[in-house]
């Protein structure tokens, strides 16, 4: 999952954001773990929710199909990693994926990323995430 989320956050935000977000959202996911949860949390989940709480702030801060279509892509991701930490008997520690995601999805983008807007009609380039944003 980092090798592809990873690419895709380092591609729209930088490497550097990148890992900003990936170690901040880390830290934030065991401190959430350590005060709400009893179960050992381990792994990488935290910071990968950060990466995608990320896109997700991307996607809602781009109010275009493109946005949406990142918005809703992510969104599905962190349902599914929610509703695989309720599954009984994993001891998934849900509160490290949300304490990860969180600070991630509340970045002002405009501060991390500066404006972004889809190609229009006249221009030659594919209007993907990466094309003109960060």
């Amino acid at each position: 999952m980092l090798f592809d989320l990873g690419a895709q956050v380092e591609e729209i935000y930088g490497a550097a954001r990148m890992l900003v977000i990936y170690f901040v959202s880390s830290v934030f996911g065991f401190y959430a773990s350590a005060v709400w949860s009893a179960a050992p949390s381990v792994g990488a989940s935290a910071a990968l929710m950060g990466l995608i709480g990320a896109m997700i702030a991307l996607g809602v801060r781009h109010q275009n199909p493109v946005g949406s279509a990142i918005r809703g892509t992510y969104m599905r991701w962190a349902i599914y990693v929610i509703l695989f930490g309720l599954l009984p008997g994993l001891r998934v520690d849900n509160a490290a994926h949300i304490g990860g995601w969180r600070p991630a999805s509340g970045l002002p983008t405009w501060q991390v990323c500066p404006a972004w807007k889809a190609p229009g009609p006249r221009d030659s380039g594919a209007a993907l995430p990466g094309y003109a944003s960060c």
